[in-house]
């Protein structure tokens, strides 16, 4: 994406919490090129950035800090991979953990397993 098409994208996803400007997006961008994370090329005469595999590779290292950052703000900035859903639900099972007694809690983990797995079985 261009800048104003992640300053949207951030936007949209933030509802009314923030507004993102070219102040912030631009050496932000910036910065997470300095350090490889992304690419910039030129397209049709706009810097068009996107995620470099080493990015990639530091966003997955980083779920579980997303999943609480999104747990914060009360919105959804991943990308909708399974690996971010895991990490939300990863987070939040073990909040919740202490608070159920643990024969239930791994009873109704195993529930979901199950789920998943009829999922599975539905789409093939």
């Amino acid at each position: 994406m261009h800048g104003y098409e992640l300053m949207n994208e951030l936007a949209g996803r933030m509802g009314d919490r923030y507004r993102p400007s070219p102040g912030s997006i631009y050496p932000a961008v910036s910065a997470l090129a300095a350090e490889g994370l992304v690419d910039a090329s030129d397209h049709g005469g706009k810097k068009v950035y996107s995620l470099t595999s080493v990015g990639s590779d530091a966003l997955a290292t980083r779920l579980e800090e997303l999943a609480r950052i999104e747990e914060d703000l009360g919105v959804r900035l991943s990308d909708g991979s399974a690996d971010a859903a895991l990490a939300r639900f990863s987070r939040r099972a073990r909040e919740l953990a202490p608070r159920v007694e643990a024969a239930r809690f791994e009873a109704t983990l195993d529930d979901t397993i199950a789920s998943l797995e009829g999922l599975v079985k539905e789409e093939q």
